[in-house]
């Protein structure tokens, strides 16, 4: 699934990887159904061609796995794929987690080697910092929730381990003076 069209792709790799409790996630389902081993498609409610997708009538589905499925869901069906607010408040919050580690990871990797301003205003802007108001704020109406709220918990706790190693590479980057005068940016490493 797209960002701009529906729930955003997770994988279990990169969950794994950035910190994030599966579970959680494992718990979110969907009724979907498949007319033989293609492509996964939301039932459509009404029959007709007005239908989100014409491979979806007719179809029955049964609940399954979001994080199983969420790769090969239909592109007619994406948009109409719906989640509990709550789920749907974890899931984005999961993918915003992946997407911070994924910049931090390779901001981590990158060879000390020269730092310019120009370095410097790049690795501010993929810091995790910009987005941790809208990600906390998106969480923390859900920890208390029964259904959601430990998933929201643990995945505050995963938000915050991965902005704190975002301040920790920021913090590696010397702003100002260390990076040259303005006028030789890039002629004079750290």
């Amino acid at each position: 699934m797209r960002r701009d069209r529906g729930l955003p792709v997770l994988r279990e790799k990169e969950l794994l990887a950035a910190g994030v409790a599966v579970r959680p996630l494992r718990r979110i389902t969907v009724v979907l159904g498949r007319a033989g081993g293609g492509k996964w498609h939301v039932p459509a409610k009404a029959a007709g061609w007005r239908s989100h997708c014409r491979y979806a009538q007719r179809l029955t589905g049964s609940p399954l796995a979001l994080l199983d499925v969420c790769e090969q869901v239909c592109r007619h069906c994406v948009p109409v794929v719906r989640v509990e607010p709550g789920e749907g408040a974890l899931w984005r919050a999961a993918a915003d987690v992946v997407a911070a580690d994924v910049r931090v990871r390779r901001l981590e990797e990158q060879e000390a080697g020269p730092r310019s301003w120009e370095g410097y205003a790049r690795v501010l802007w993929e810091v995790a910092r910009h987005r941790d108001a809208e990600v906390r704020r998106g969480l923390e109406s859900w920890t208390a929730d029964p259904s959601v709220g430990a998933g929201a918990r643990q995945m505050l706790k995963a938000w915050t381990g991965v902005l704190e190693r975002s301040e920790t590479v920021l913090a590696g980057w010397p702003g100002g003076s260390a990076c040259g005068a303005r006028g030789d940016v890039g002629q004079r490493g750290v």
